[in-house]
């Protein structure tokens, strides 16, 4: 019989996780402590606190663990995935925040006017982790609380780091929940157990994808496929990646194949740390080489595509109308420099479509090893031609940093 969380197709849906982390430690759900539940089988009740505050330390990487009295969550609490509080055995009060990063990336969030003048921030968006410290800042002012004691980590597949420039976030993995829910004793409590195996699936399917010796076999999670078009009855596609597709994974795997089954073939050029993001479902790294006032110089590769460029800090927040001339001026030196290192595979690719509005601040060298026609296909190349073509763009990039000190 079908797991229940596959067959409703939650696998790929954070707010559902959320919901059921949140469930799983929360006292209310707890009969032995709730005097309010209506739960009258253990099938569906989660943890004792001694078990569920191991759970809690655990994601928040905190040793030795801690035991409480009381832990409460809300989910979707001002825009957090996951707050909680709790109170220790020696009456202390902590508050937690989880965020959850299943399969969508990190992004910059909008501060209104208010909030800037608030948090002392001069920038229109900052990164989403950054904007829940100030949350919960304000949150423990606003209530007047003294000797409460903040927690923060982002809940992955894959251990991502979270992008706020503060050190207060730690970082679990969808492993650790699953290794903790597989070591507990689920055989009379139907709903965790049920819950406990969807989030196993989902990590056995992406070790067996990326120790894959077939990558043939996975097209589809390459090359996603439209809406309209996920009739699986009507498309032909491997058992190995029906799972993936089904489930809406695909970019979270790319990510991760671009992370374990490509960039260590590039550690002997890459000396700084890459950023993993995607663009309209198509996962990218990104491999910073140096900033140049509001810009930064980078080597990209994203859908069988290597660049060597140079964008603005605020790429994708931005459009034409901030372009600055550089950018699509002919005549200017930083053109002038990017046509002279062109070539026959090394073509430029610079600001179009202004009239449109659609352009983004940005100047680049593009070279693409995927079949014409076949954007999926890049995946299927040998690791001599990843490492032979990153090289010819780190000698690039190496080039333009040495001869550009700023941008007019």
């Amino acid at each position: 019989m079908k797991n229940f969380f596959n067959a409703i197709g939650v696998a790929d849906m954070e707010k559902v996780h959320s919901a059921m982390i949140a469930w799983i430690l929360d006292d209310e759900n707890d009969p032995s402590i709730s005097s309010k539940t209506t739960i009258a089988s253990s099938q569906f009740a989660t943890f004792p606190i001694k078990c569920r505050s191991d759970l809690l330390c655990i994601l928040f990487g905190l040793q030795p663990t801690k035991q409480f009295n009381s832990i409460k969550t809300y989910v979707e609490w001002n825009d957090i995935d996951i707050m909680i509080k709790t109170v220790d055995t020696q009456g202390a009060e902590d508050v937690w925040v989880i965020e959850n990063k299943l399969k969508s990336q990190e992004h910059m969030s909008m501060v209104s006017a208010e909030e800037k003048n608030r948090w002392n921030t001069s920038t229109d968006t900052i990164w989403q982790t950054e904007k829940y410290e100030h949350i919960i800042d304000d949150y423990i002012i606003d209530n007047s609380y003294s000797n409460v004691t903040t927690h923060f980590t982002l809940l992955s597949l894959s251990g991502d780091k979270a992008k706020s420039p503060s050190s207060k976030w730690g970082s679990c993995t969808y492993s650790d929940l699953s290794n903790f829910l597989k070591g507990q004793n689920l055989s009379a409590n139907v709903l965790i157990g049920e819950y406990s195996n969807s989030i196993s699936r989902i990590i056995d399917e992406l070790n067996n994808f990326l120790k894959t010796t077939k990558p043939c076999s996975y097209t589809h999670v390459f090359n996603k496929l439209k809406k309209s078009q996920k009739d699986l009855t009507q498309t032909q596609i491997s058992q190995d990646e029906r799972f993936i597709v089904e489930n809406g994974l695909e970019t979270i795997f790319q990510k991760q194949y671009l992370a374990n089954n490509i960039v260590p073939l590039l550690s002997q050029f890459i000396t700084s740390n890459v950023r993993y993001d995607e663009r309209n479902g198509v996962a990218m790294f990104v491999v910073p080489i140096c900033s140049i006032g509001d810009y930064e110089l980078n080597i990209e590769f994203q859908g069988g595509t290597f660049k060597v460029g140079i964008n603005h800090k605020d790429y994708l927040q931005r459009s034409s109308s901030q372009y600055t001339k550089f950018l699509y001026d002919p005549n200017s030196n930083v053109n002038k420099m990017f046509k002279r290192l062109s070539n026959n595979t090394w073509r430029i690719a610079s600001a179009k479509n202004l009239q449109k509005g659609t352009a983004k601040p940005r100047i680049s060298l593009d070279k693409n090893i995927a079949k014409r026609g076949k954007a999926s296909s890049w995946f299927l190349a040998k690791s001599d031609v990843f490492i032979n073509i990153y090289g010819e763009a780190h000698k690039i990039a190496k080039s333009i940093q040495s001869n550009i000190q700023t941008i007019p």
